[in-house]
Protein backbone atom coordinates (compact mmCIF):
# COMPACT_ATOMS: atom_id res chain seq x y z
CA UNK A 1 0.00 0.00 0.00
CA UNK A 2 3.05 2.37 0.51
CA UNK A 3 3.88 1.92 -2.88
CA UNK A 4 0.17 2.93 -4.01
CA UNK A 5 0.40 6.22 -1.59
CA UNK A 6 3.00 7.85 -2.56
CA UNK A 7 2.41 7.49 -6.05
CA UNK A 8 -0.67 8.96 -5.49
CA UNK A 9 1.18 11.91 -3.62
CA UNK A 10 3.54 12.51 -6.52
CA UNK A 11 0.59 12.49 -9.39
CA UNK A 12 -1.38 15.03 -6.98
CA UNK A 13 1.88 17.32 -6.98
CA UNK A 14 1.70 17.62 -10.54
CA UNK A 15 -1.84 16.92 -12.08
CA UNK A 16 -4.37 19.49 -12.70
CA UNK A 17 -7.46 18.95 -14.64
CA UNK A 18 -10.97 20.19 -16.16
CA UNK A 19 -11.80 23.74 -16.27
CA UNK A 20 -14.50 26.29 -14.94
CA UNK A 21 -13.70 29.27 -13.25
CA UNK A 22 -14.29 29.45 -9.47
CA UNK A 23 -13.05 30.81 -6.03
CA UNK A 24 -12.75 28.33 -3.53
CA UNK A 25 -12.58 28.54 0.04
CA UNK A 26 -10.62 25.98 2.46
CA UNK A 27 -12.11 25.93 5.84
CA UNK A 28 -10.22 23.75 8.16
CA UNK A 29 -10.02 22.49 12.45
CA UNK A 30 -7.20 20.75 14.02
CA UNK A 31 -7.41 18.58 16.75
CA UNK A 32 -4.41 16.91 19.12
CA UNK A 33 -1.80 18.42 17.77
CA UNK A 34 0.23 21.85 18.11
CA UNK A 35 0.62 22.18 14.32
CA UNK A 36 0.47 26.33 13.61
CA UNK A 37 0.76 26.58 9.91
CA UNK A 38 -1.29 25.16 7.44
CA UNK A 39 -0.05 25.18 3.62
CA UNK A 40 -1.66 23.69 0.69
CA UNK A 41 -0.05 22.94 -2.53
CA UNK A 42 -1.75 23.29 -5.90
CA UNK A 43 -1.26 23.60 -9.28
CA UNK A 44 2.37 23.85 -8.65
CA UNK A 45 2.05 26.83 -6.00
CA UNK A 46 2.24 26.78 -2.02
CA UNK A 47 -0.09 28.88 -0.36
CA UNK A 48 0.04 29.28 3.62
CA UNK A 49 -2.19 30.08 6.08
CA UNK A 50 -1.81 30.41 10.34
CA UNK A 51 -3.90 28.21 12.82
CA UNK A 52 -5.99 30.73 15.10
CA UNK A 53 -8.10 28.74 17.89
CA UNK A 54 -7.37 25.42 16.01
CA UNK A 55 -9.02 27.12 12.55
CA UNK A 56 -7.78 27.85 9.78
CA UNK A 57 -8.89 29.43 6.26
CA UNK A 58 -7.54 28.99 2.39
CA UNK A 59 -9.29 31.29 -0.10
CA UNK A 60 -8.04 30.92 -3.59
CA UNK A 61 -8.74 32.80 -6.16
CA UNK A 62 -9.39 32.01 -10.07
CA UNK A 63 -8.69 28.29 -9.10
CA UNK A 64 -10.13 26.39 -11.96
CA UNK A 65 -11.99 23.19 -11.72
CA UNK A 66 -10.72 19.84 -10.90
CA UNK A 67 -7.15 20.36 -9.25
CA UNK A 68 -5.61 18.60 -7.48
CA UNK A 69 -3.49 19.74 -3.92
CA UNK A 70 -1.47 18.29 -1.02
CA UNK A 71 -2.44 19.56 2.44
CA UNK A 72 0.70 20.04 4.90
CA UNK A 73 0.49 20.80 8.51
CA UNK A 74 3.30 22.29 10.42
CA UNK A 75 4.40 23.64 14.11
CA UNK A 76 6.26 26.61 12.22
CA UNK A 77 6.23 28.79 9.91
CA UNK A 78 7.91 27.67 6.32
CA UNK A 79 9.26 28.87 3.26
CA UNK A 80 7.29 28.13 0.16
CA UNK A 81 10.29 26.54 -1.30
CA UNK A 82 11.33 24.71 2.30
CA UNK A 83 7.46 23.20 1.79
CA UNK A 84 7.90 21.74 -1.63
CA UNK A 85 11.17 20.42 -0.76
CA UNK A 86 9.55 18.12 2.51
CA UNK A 87 6.65 17.20 0.29
CA UNK A 88 8.73 16.14 -2.53
CA UNK A 89 10.59 13.33 0.37
CA UNK A 90 7.60 11.31 0.97
CA UNK A 91 8.37 11.63 4.35
CA UNK A 92 5.70 13.89 5.87
CA UNK A 93 2.18 13.40 6.65
CA UNK A 94 -0.11 15.08 4.33
CA UNK A 95 -3.64 15.09 2.62
CA UNK A 96 -4.44 14.78 -1.17
CA UNK A 97 -7.51 16.47 -1.53
CA UNK A 98 -9.63 18.16 -4.80
CA UNK A 99 -9.49 22.32 -4.84
CA UNK A 100 -13.04 23.05 -3.95
CA UNK A 101 -15.68 24.25 -1.63
CA UNK A 102 -14.89 22.36 1.37
CA UNK A 103 -14.74 21.92 5.08
CA UNK A 104 -11.37 19.41 6.75
CA UNK A 105 -10.96 18.03 9.91
CA UNK A 106 -7.55 17.12 10.96
CA UNK A 107 -6.84 14.81 14.14
CA UNK A 108 -2.83 13.54 14.47
CA UNK A 109 -2.90 12.10 11.45
CA UNK A 110 -3.22 14.89 8.41
CA UNK A 111 -3.68 12.09 6.32
CA UNK A 112 -6.75 10.22 8.01
CA UNK A 113 -7.82 13.77 7.99
CA UNK A 114 -11.98 14.26 7.21
CA UNK A 115 -13.25 16.29 4.44
CA UNK A 116 -16.65 17.33 4.12
CA UNK A 117 -18.39 18.95 1.38
CA UNK A 118 -17.15 18.63 -2.42
CA UNK A 119 -18.37 16.14 -5.07
CA UNK A 120 -14.33 15.63 -6.23
CA UNK A 121 -13.30 14.95 -2.94
CA UNK A 122 -16.08 12.57 -2.28
CA UNK A 123 -14.95 10.61 -5.23
CA UNK A 124 -11.13 10.26 -4.41
CA UNK A 125 -12.04 8.82 -1.17
CA UNK A 126 -13.80 6.24 -2.79
CA UNK A 127 -11.09 6.13 -5.10
CA UNK A 128 -8.57 6.00 -2.10
CA UNK A 129 -10.97 2.95 -0.99
CA UNK A 130 -10.51 1.26 -4.34
CA UNK A 131 -6.97 1.14 -4.31
CA UNK A 132 -6.82 -0.26 -1.01
CA UNK A 133 -9.54 -3.36 -1.51
CA UNK A 134 -8.61 -3.48 -5.45
CA UNK A 135 -12.05 -2.74 -7.22
CA UNK A 136 -10.95 -0.38 -9.79
CA UNK A 137 -13.25 -1.76 -12.11
CA UNK A 138 -16.31 -1.02 -10.18
CA UNK A 139 -15.12 2.20 -9.85
CA UNK A 140 -14.70 2.89 -13.32
CA UNK A 141 -17.91 1.59 -13.67
CA UNK A 142 -19.87 3.92 -11.34
CA UNK A 143 -17.78 6.97 -12.62
CA UNK A 144 -17.10 6.55 -16.05
CA UNK A 145 -17.45 10.18 -16.64
CA UNK A 146 -15.62 11.52 -13.48
CA UNK A 147 -12.00 13.55 -14.24
CA UNK A 148 -10.98 11.42 -10.58
CA UNK A 149 -11.00 8.51 -13.24
CA UNK A 150 -8.85 9.75 -14.93
CA UNK A 151 -6.63 10.32 -12.09
CA UNK A 152 -6.94 6.11 -10.69
CA UNK A 153 -5.65 5.22 -13.99
CA UNK A 154 -2.81 7.06 -13.59
CA UNK A 155 -2.10 5.59 -10.52
CA UNK A 156 -2.76 2.46 -11.96
CA UNK A 157 -0.16 3.10 -15.04
CA UNK A 158 2.20 4.53 -12.56
CA UNK A 159 1.89 1.44 -10.62
CA UNK A 160 2.30 -0.95 -13.45
CA UNK A 161 5.58 0.98 -14.71
CA UNK A 162 7.36 0.97 -10.97
CA UNK A 163 6.25 -2.47 -9.91
CA UNK A 164 6.01 -4.66 -12.71
CA UNK A 165 4.77 -7.61 -10.79
CA UNK A 166 1.19 -5.70 -10.14
CA UNK A 167 1.02 -5.68 -14.11
CA UNK A 168 -0.55 -9.01 -14.51
CA UNK A 169 -3.27 -7.94 -12.39
CA UNK A 170 -4.30 -4.18 -13.58
CA UNK A 171 -6.12 -4.78 -17.00
CA UNK A 172 -5.36 -1.15 -18.16
CA UNK A 173 -7.11 -1.38 -21.45
CA UNK A 174 -10.22 -2.52 -20.12
CA UNK A 175 -10.20 0.53 -17.50
CA UNK A 176 -9.56 3.02 -20.37
CA UNK A 177 -12.47 1.21 -22.29
CA UNK A 178 -14.74 2.37 -19.23
CA UNK A 179 -14.32 5.69 -19.70
CA UNK A 180 -16.89 7.74 -21.18
CA UNK A 181 -16.15 9.23 -24.47
CA UNK A 182 -15.59 12.51 -23.79
CA UNK A 183 -12.86 11.64 -21.13
CA UNK A 184 -11.45 9.25 -23.52
CA UNK A 185 -10.69 12.38 -26.00
CA UNK A 186 -9.74 14.66 -24.04
CA UNK A 187 -5.94 15.45 -23.68
CA UNK A 188 -5.96 13.96 -20.34
CA UNK A 189 -7.28 10.45 -21.58
CA UNK A 190 -5.38 10.51 -24.91
CA UNK A 191 -2.22 11.01 -23.13
CA UNK A 192 -2.89 7.87 -20.47
CA UNK A 193 -3.76 6.04 -23.60
CA UNK A 194 -0.37 6.80 -25.44
CA UNK A 195 0.73 5.36 -22.38
CA UNK A 196 -1.50 2.07 -22.30
CA UNK A 197 -0.76 1.05 -25.52
CA UNK A 198 3.01 -0.19 -25.58
CA UNK A 199 2.39 -2.46 -23.00
CA UNK A 200 -0.12 -4.28 -25.00
CA UNK A 201 1.92 -4.33 -27.95
CA UNK A 202 3.43 -7.99 -29.34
Amino acid sequence: MKIIMALVVLLFANLGLYAQAKIAVITGEVFDRQSTYAYLRADKKVYSCKIVGGRFEFNLPNVEGYKLGTLFLWYDSLSNEKVQQMLKTLDYDSRSIAIENLHVVVGEVTQEALIKGGQYNFELDQMFICLKDKSYSDFFTKYPNSPVSLTLLRVLINLAKAAPYFRSELTLKIYFNELGDGLKESAEGKKLWAMIAPMYKN
